[in-house]
């Protein structure tokens, strides 16, 4: 059996592809890596911060982040400052990564990088992700994941889905990686199901088996199940499913939902049964209302009007009910909307009639009211919103003429001036989109949203693209 090579060889391969990786990394654009990978010297003297900081970072954990900030759920956590790492250590680890393959030579990786190999494999994911380099992404989850547990769990969901959408032959596998890990993780399944039905339920069927006897993982397996067939779109077999769990007890919220849509005949009974056992008044009145939007879908619109009738008697303020009663009967909604606005011409009553009258074909009379109770409530964003909901460039012109002549602008302006540049974007007119992002942006510099739409007109993309969720790692600002 060949001996494992030594870390004078290992060192001297590192060295002879060095210079050439180093030299990748430096030409590219820059990406910042997540904390300092050089030694422990080499990160006390590139580091900005004062002496307090660096002694107090001198006490803490080698795994401990120690730049204070909140995960960002829609990327892995990157510290604010940090030194890039060495050429050395990237070509070692990419010359250990593709001499990995026995349990051994794994083993290495920890002992020469020791707490700092998750994040010297966090920055490689992240140059291989922004160069599209999909393979070796997936090769070092693949078969270094044993010595990964520490990486951030996001990047091998990214990756999975980036493999996916690449339509990767290890799209699957990367997936099924993932559940191996955490068999509950429903979305993922779903994800999984949506384009491979059997690999989902093969998943499925192992997490079950590494729980054997644990009646909380075979209801949560039987409940995904019924999602998975549902994402792989098998709705007569997601249907019988959910017919075996009725039978074992109550719903969740998700597939009672499915229910609704797929059988809303059954779901009748089914809420009826519910509501028949429920004594917390909440939850008697949203199961009430659940139930008559249900019926009505199932096509039984006289016991739909007769419960919301019901309803309205013992609730004659609810405004939500009043709307539904819009559904029904449209002349008697509005004469009630009418006898409020009678008493209290409030928003609420305002936007009320607003929106029967628009159901009524009667635009140009709901956006007379609609402006009406914007002028007297600037400060309300309910009005501003409906306004701007149409789509009107004449109207956006309005709204905004009059923001920018009150004395004091409200205090959610930055949202108003964002939906404006939105709308202003998609009419063509571009100029004037990114000035109202820019003045959002003044005012609310934390709002991501406006420094996402800037950055992609710099990078001369469409700011208002639907984009994949996981497209941070094409990010240079890190």
């Amino acid at each position: 059996m060949p001996l494992a090579p030594s870390w004078t060889h290992l060192l001297a391969a590192a060295l002879g592809a060095s210079l050439a990786f180093g030299a990748n990394i430096l030409m590219a654009e820059p990406v910042k890596p997540p904390l300092g990978l050089t030694s422990n010297a080499a990160r006390e003297e590139a580091s900005p911060r004062g002496d307090a900081a660096r002694e107090g970072q001198a006490n803490a954990p080698d795994d401990t982040r120690t730049d204070g900030r909140q995960a960002d759920p829609q990327k892995p956590e990157v510290a604010a400052t940090s030194a890039a790492p060495s050429p050395a250590d990237l070509a070692l680890l990419e010359f250990l990564l593709a001499e990995f393959e026995t349990q051994h030579k794994r083993g290495l990786l920890r002992l020469y990088f020791g707490s700092r190999l998750p994040e010297l494999a966090e920055f490689l994911l992240r140059v291989w992700l922004t160069q599209g380099e999909l393979d070796s992404a997936w090769r070092l989850l693949a078969h270094a994941d044993p010595q990964l547990d520490e990486i951030n769990p996001e990047y091998r969901i990214v990756i999975a889905r980036a493999l996916r959408d690449a339509k990767s032959p290890h799209a699957v596998d990367a997936y099924q990686l993932i559940l191996r890990r955490n068999g509950g993780d429903t979305s993922i399944l779903v994800e999984l199901a949506e384009f491979d039905l059997a690999a989902a339920l093969a998943s499925l069927d192992q997490h079950a088996q590494s729980h054997p006897g644990d009646d909380a993982t075979e209801n949560e397996v039987r409940q995904n199940r019924v999602r998975a067939l549902f994402a792989g779109r098998q709705t007569k077999a997601a249907l019988a499913e959910l017919e075996r769990l009725l039978a074992g007890g109550e719903l969740p919220s998700d597939l009672l939902q499915r229910l609704q849509e797929h059988a809303p005949e059954r779901a009748v009974t089914v809420l009826r049964q519910r509501l028949a056992k429920a004594t917390d008044p909440d939850e008697v009145l949203n199961l009430r209302v659940t139930l008559l939007d249900t019926m009505r879908k199932a096509g039984d619109t006289k016991a739909a009007r007769a419960e919301l009738d019901a309803l309205m008697l013992e609730r004659p303020d609810d405004l939500n009910l009043l709307s539904r009663l819009g559904e029904f009967d449209a002349a008697l909604a509005e004469s009630r909307w009418r006898e409020r606005m009678a008493l209290d011409p409030n928003v609420a009553n305002t936007l009320g009639l607003a929106e029967q009258l628009e159901r009524l074909g009667r635009r140009e009379e709901a956006e007379a009211l609609t402006w009406d109770v914007f002028v007297r409530n600037p400060a309300d964003s309910g009005p501003r919103y409906r306004l701007l909901a149409g789509g009107s460039l004449p109207m956006a012109e309005r709204v905004l003429a009059h923001l920018d002549s009150l004395p004091t602008p409200p205090g959610d302006l930055d949202e108003t001036l964002g939906d404006l540049g939105d709308l202003f974007w998609e009419n063509g007119q571009r100029d004037r989109a990114l000035a109202m992002w820019r003045r959002a942006q003044t005012l609310d510099p934390g709002d991501s949203e406006w420094s996402s739409n800037l950055a992609n007109i710099a990078a001369g993309k469409d700011p208002r693209a639907e984009g994949s969720a996981d497209d941070w790692w094409r990010s240079r600002d890190w």
